[in-house]
């Protein structure tokens, strides 16, 4: 039981450790070597500012709303009483003598600028995390298969014989943990949460249309996957844990 214990401990140690160490190294070369190269290739290139029309079309509508409130308040600010709030907008400009044209203009460039070097910066962001996404798969691929001994050991033999040491109440509550979680009524708003920032992150358009088929349609799936697995294998292995599952799930 010790001889068990110390394994268990061990193989967590290993795992922890392997992970944070890729973690240190993609992190160390994405912000090293990626970050600058593709920040001179970016400029000298010439790229796009905006990677897609979802991209620009969230910048469009930042601008349009910083447009009608600068514009709101300019004229909030430049009324003193109400009776010259409520003079027509000619008037009001020719007797305050306020050239209004070219300060909006002015601040809507400054504005313009900002939001161009705003969704630059995204767009190279973007393109980094691909890179280092790309280079963390390939860093972890290596070490799995490099250490795929140690991984069997761990995954496929230690937390299988922990799941199976629990009684059969606790069996039954990670197992309708884990249900609620990803296939239950409440998981598509933790879904479309997850596809979101997925897309984001590489940089993908966020298509509402897509989001809704696609929250639609998995946790249907998964569920049906995990009550295939549960009358296929689990009932075969262990008919007490389903009879509990089945009564805490009533």
């Amino acid at each position: 039981m010790l001889i068990e214990k110390k394994d268990f401990f061990l193989g967590t140690k290993f795992i922890l450790l392997t992970f944070l160490k890729i973690l240190i190294a993609t992190n160390l070369v994405k912000n090293i070597v990626f970050g600058p190269t593709i920040h001179f290739i970016w400029e000298k290139v010439n790229f796009p500012v905006f990677l897609n029309f979802s991209h620009k079309e969230k910048a469009i509508k930042e601008f349009s709303n910083y447009k009608r409130k600068f514009i709101f308040d300019l004229f909030c600010e430049s009324s003193n009483t109400k009776k010259k709030a409520l003079d027509s907008t000619k008037n009001f400009i020719k007797q305050k003598n306020i050239d209004l044209k070219k300060k909006v203009y002015k601040n809507l460039l400054i504005k313009t600028r900002k939001l161009i070097n705003k969704y630059y910066q995204e767009t190279l962001f973007t393109v980094l995390n691909i890179f280092g996404d790309f280079l963390l798969l390939l860093f972890l691929i290596t070490i799995v298969f490099k250490n795929s001994y140690q991984f069997n050991l761990f995954f496929l033999q230690n937390l299988k014989f922990k799941f199976f040491e629990l009684t059969d109440d606790k069996k039954a509550f990670l197992l309708i943990l884990f249900s609620d979680t990803f296939v239950g009524f409440h998981s598509s708003y933790g879904w479309e949460i997850v596809l979101e920032n997925f897309l984001k992150h590489f940089g993908l358009p966020q298509e509402r249309g897509f989001i809704f088929s696609f929250v639609a349609t998995l946790p249907v799936l998964l569920d049906t996957l995990f009550k295939y697995w549960i009358f296929k294998h689990l009932n075969g292995i262990s008919p007490s844990i389903v009879s509990t599952y089945h009564k805490m799930n009533e």
